[in-house]
């Protein structure tokens, strides 16, 4: 199975699409979007909170917004996932990865791998995701791992949900509560009292903890495993060539 990877600014991408230029070009402009509402708005960059949308907010805002009310976190904790979304949505369906979150449309099971760091179960299990789910958005957080914002020590935390801003959004907020194993429970408790999530899984220190409606765990197999984490570069198509 072949991807491709393409960078632009903070935006990492490993895909596989129907029309790749199509879902590069929906991108560009979303962020375009995204980065002349934070000039108009500069807090919706900043803020760590829930803050109202401004009159004429793009549609990617006012989905980011809506992950914010409903999880307490800042929007732009939703901006990978919903950018996902957009991109796998414009492509025609298939697989797309920003940086660890993904969002699926498939006539075919799809198998994600979790990459937790130096945890037990990191290249040893993944999900299985199959077409009746799907669409379906795979989002996670870390607090050790990454360049995102996170103020807690969750080796991982995986959100499934169909709406890709929202299991971003969620995936911040659970990476924030858990500091150790004993917020497990609780935190997974909270996380599938959102609106809109069907399952949380954590893992810290050794710990794992699931609730929702999971997907069937499998066993991975995969020597190129390592080899397919998404890394900050630039890389894969060149915009010139669009």
């Amino acid at each position: 199975m072949h991807y491709r990877s393409f960078s632009y600014k903070e935006t990492n991408l490993r895909f596989r699409v129907q029309y790749p230029e199509k879902m590069i070009k929906e991108i560009l402009l979303q962020r375009r979007l995204i980065e002349g509402y934070i000039r108009r708005y500069p807090q919706f960059l900043t803020s760590l909170v829930p803050i109202p949308p401004l009159p004429n907010a793009p549609p990617i805002a006012l989905a980011m917004h809506s992950a914010s009310e409903l999880t307490g976190v800042g929007p732009m904790a939703a901006v990978a996932g919903a950018i996902a979304e957009y991109a796998a949505r414009a492509g025609g369906g298939g697989v797309v990865e920003n940086g660890g979150d993904i969002f699926l449309i498939s006539e075919t099971p799809v198998v994600i791998g979790l990459y937790g760091g130096k945890t037990p179960l990191s290249n040893r299990i993944g999900f299985r995701i199959d077409p009746e789910r799907m669409p379906m958005a795979v989002c996670s957080s870390s607090g050790k791992m990454g360049h995102s914002l996170s103020f807690g020590k969750a080796d991982l935390v995986t959100i499934f949900s169909k709406d890709g801003a929202l299991a971003d959004a969620a995936a911040t907020l659970g990476g924030n509560l858990v500091q150790s194993e004993r917020d497990i429970e609780s935190t997974l408790v909270q996380l599938c009292q959102i609106p809109g999530i069907e399952a949380a899984w954590i893992e810290v220190d050794g710990k794992v903890g699931f609730q929702g409606n999971l997907p069937p765990l499998v066993r991975l197999e995969d020597r190129e495993f390592y080899r397919k984490i998404t890394r900050d570069v630039r890389s894969g198509v060149r915009l010139e060539d669009l």
